[in-house]
């Protein structure tokens, strides 16, 4: 039986790769993927002004043949450790980006040889961020640090589940004194 922590309530949504082909801030020739979130998506209106947020499912449009991290600008917990180094214009705003997962495609045997992309999550990462957003915006960088080109895949039919996780208010003040710095004398 799992534990329930009932300081903790989630919303689901689940964002189509094909309906943010269509989102004008969408730039698939770069990798970068934007979803509008209307308010009645969420259930919880009425809890604190940050949540936890993880991809908790997805699937890939199967035209994908390469390993992608899934990245945003929403998580104020996830930063990347790197030092540009001159090769990668990416590199340099990698930085303000945040990790949420990684899509692994996995090589098929026969002729022609069939492909599938899988969503990796050992252990979910979840990345603080503002509650309820209007927007998502997910980032698809490969291993070499290079924003995925989408421009074959826009209207393939992959998604994303994302969880919200709400955490009462006074739970996260607790939290936030707990780790303050303390004086010694």
């Amino acid at each position: 039986m799992m534990d329930y922590d009932p300081t903790i309530i989630c919303d689901y949504i689940t964002f189509w790769t094909a309906d943010a082909a269509e989102h004008p801030e969408t730039d698939l020739d770069n990798g970068r993927m934007v979803w509008d979130i209307p308010p009645q998506a969420y259930y919880f209106k009425d809890r604190g002004n940050v949540c936890m947020m993880s991809i908790v499912d997805a699937t890939m449009p199967r035209v994908i043949a390469d390993n992608n991290i899934i990245m945003t600008q929403s998580g104020f917990n996830g930063s990347v450790a790197q030092i540009y180094d001159g090769t990668n214009q990416f590199e340099d705003s990698i930085q303000d980006l945040a990790v949420l997962g990684n899509i692994v495609c996995n090589r098929g045997e026969g002729d022609p040889l069939t492909f599938s992309t899988t969503y990796q999550a050992p252990e979910a990462i979840r990345l603080l961020t503002p509650a309820r957003p209007s927007k998502l915006k997910l980032y698809f960088v490969d291993e070499d640090k290079e924003l995925h080109d989408f421009a074959d895949a826009s209207k393939d039919n992959g998604h994303f589940t994302v969880k919200f996780e709400y955490i009462k208010p006074e739970v996260l003040q607790k939290n936030i004194y707990s780790v303050e710095y303390k004086p010694a004398f």
